[in-house]
């Protein structure tokens, strides 16, 4: 019952924008640092996030500050047991590392270091220590330990309900500038920010009495990362920034090789 009023509800939401050029997507690396270049005065360093206050300070535009409780949380997913394995990112570049690291110490219970899984990963040409990943090589290390994933572009939040509900586990490509710092008109709708490329891992989804939904993740890239909250109206604009690109890795663990 709770899956098919949250998905009648976000089918209200899903607005199409315009075409992406899916070809120029795959080849941008997240955590990419040149995308954080705003201007000469302003510079988004790797994931310290700073925001220009001349342009915050303008009365068209706030903040959105989350103030749901996650102590509410009574959706699908799991975050309360995949929060265990959360991990704030070592490296500026390595939070689709990290949250590989993260789905498959959940799915298989065994203990792997950030940097071994970056050894791996810039062996095999997939991670590079001062660009990051690019999207077509979000799952490579979890296919690399012998985990079944799917992934692909336009991707919906009923994509990610129904993986949640069947256990399995759910990393998305996104602006993190738009779940960090989420800028709303005075209309409350939210704005566009210049793209930074990051990975997260998406534990659970929520709809409140309200009707609003809630995304609850594992987000590497900060140090209050843990079962982070984004309204869904936050985490929809940064996700159609990177195509709504999703790797789901299915639940089987006994497939695992190491």
């Amino acid at each position: 019952m709770f899956l098919d009023n949250i998905f009648n509800l976000i089918d209200d939401w899903l607005i199409q924008e315009e075409n992406l050029n899916l070809d120029e997507l795959e080849s941008i690396p997240i955590d990419y640092p040149e995308q954080y270049y705003l201007s000469e005065e302003i510079q988004y360093l790797s994931l310290d996030l700073e925001l220009g206050q001349s342009f915050l300070d303008s009365p068209d535009y706030f903040i959105y500050e989350e103030s749901w409780d996650i102590a509410e949380f009574n959706g699908v997913g799991n975050p309360w047991e995949d929060a265990q394995f959360w991990q704030y990112q070592e490296g500026s570049n390595s939070c689709a590392i990290v949250a590989q690291m993260g789905v498959f110490q959940s799915l298989t219970g065994l203990d792997v270091l950030e940097s071994e899984l970056c050894q791996i990963a810039e062996a095999n040409g997939w991670f590079d220590p001062h660009s990051g990943t690019t999207l077509e090589s979000m799952d490579n290390i979890l296919n690399s330990f012998g985990l079944s994933t799917e992934s692909y572009y336009n991707a919906n939040l009923n994509d990610i309900a129904e993986a949640l509900a069947n256990g399995d586990k759910v990393i998305v490509a996104l602006d993190a500038q738009e779940i960090w710092q989420p800028l709303r008109d005075n209309n409350d709708n939210p704005l566009e920010q210049l793209d930074a490329g990051h990975a997260v891992w998406v534990t659970g989804i929520d709809q409140l009495p309200d009707g609003s939904i809630k995304i609850i993740i594992n987000d590497s890239g900060t140090s209050d990362g843990q079962m982070k909250v984004v309204d869904a109206v936050d985490f929809i604009n940064a996700w159609d920034d990177f195509g709504n690109y999703v790797v789901i890795t299915h639940n089987s663990p006994s497939l695992v090789t190491v």
